[in-house]
């Protein structure tokens, strides 16, 4: 284990008596940081990739890495961002208090300033502002329209913006009802057009309950889609107690998953290079709202490597 590793874990056991499991779990995450996973040979020449990223700077923070070598490559890929982003009452507590942001604060606002970074970071990892869509359902909803359903009469109507139909005129389905339906058809809709080899989205296993519900929605509408060929199901993880470990920028660091979740899954891992990581990097630099409220927990995910799982396995 590296010194940062013994000096990180240490820190964190001396809060164990204040935290309790929560803490003991993340400091059995340093066992674990010497883990090695096969390595992924993505992407295959023929591959078309689609991402369903439950906000955005998830697509950054999970496959940055993936979307420049994609790019780098001419390999076709899409981002579908599940939410608008607009429930981020943390976000908009920390931009009332940081000197580079000048307002308007109000959800909305913010959400369209998300799309805004959406569209650099794509620019940073080298894709074309046509690789990324919006799908405009509510932020920290989700969850209850997978297992609430509601309907067009009778939609969900978000707590944050108080909105129940899609409010971005540039999103894949403006106005739509914010019910189960609707965003089924719209992920549908952006499976038949892409007509993708690989898909990927966060694992019911995350800990945040809108990316528990990307999986479940996922999930349902590759049953549903026309597709003439079923595409590869993968996923990849981005909340789940204090982790990655160490917090803060270690690009020469290894990603690995907390070590409760190590055999949990078939973790595998695709090697980044140099240029890879400083895309990734400038990605994830763009999504600025999020960076002022939690700059560490992001740049936790600038490492060495990018892991994912098969989600069917």
């Amino acid at each position: 284990m590296s010194r940062l590793s013994r000096l990180s874990g240490a820190a964190a056991r001396a809060f164990v008596p204040f935290y309790g499991p929560a803490i003991a779990r993340h400091i059995a995450d340093f066992s674990v940081l010497e883990t090695r996973f096969s390595p992924l040979s993505w992407p295959r020449p023929d591959d078309r990739v689609w991402i369903l990223s439950p906000h955005p700077d998830d697509e950054s923070l999970g496959c940055g890495g993936l979307l420049a070598r994609c790019a780098g490559a001419n390999v076709p890929a899409k981002v579908a961002f599940f939410t608008g982003g607009d429930g981020t009452r943390t976000t908009q507590l920390a931009l009332r208090f940081n000197p580079r942001f000048g307002g308007p604060y109000d959800l909305l606002s913010i959400a369209h300033e998300r799309q805004v970074e959406a569209r650099n970071a794509a620019r940073a990892l080298g894709l074309d502002e046509s690789a990324i869509e919006f799908l405009g359902f509510p932020d920290g909803g989700m969850e209850t329209i997978w297992k609430e359903g509601f309907s067009e009469r009778d939609p969900f109507v978000s707590p944050f913006t108080a909105k129940m139909r899609v409010p971005y005129e540039n999103a894949r389905t403006p106005q739509a009802p914010f019910c189960r339906q609707s965003v089924l058809e719209a992920i549908v809709a952006s499976l038949e057009e892409f007509k993708p080899t690989l898909v990927l989205t966060t694992p019911a296993f995350d800990t945040h309950r809108d990316h528990v519900a990307a999986f479940h929605f996922l999930q349902r509408a590759l049953e549903m889609a026309s597709l003439e060929r079923k595409p590869d199901f993968w996923i990849y993880l981005i909340h789940h107690g204090i982790w990655p470990v160490p917090n803060g920028l270690h690009p020469d660091m290894r990603l690995v998953p907390p070590a409760h979740l190590v055999k949990h899954a078939a973790w595998q891992s695709l090697e980044l290079s140099e240029g890879e990581i400083d895309a990734k990097r400038r990605a994830l630099a763009c999504h600025a709202t999020q960076m002022a409220s939690t700059p560490r927990y992001l740049n936790a995910f600038v490492r060495r490597n990018e892991l994912f799982a098969p989600a069917n396995v």
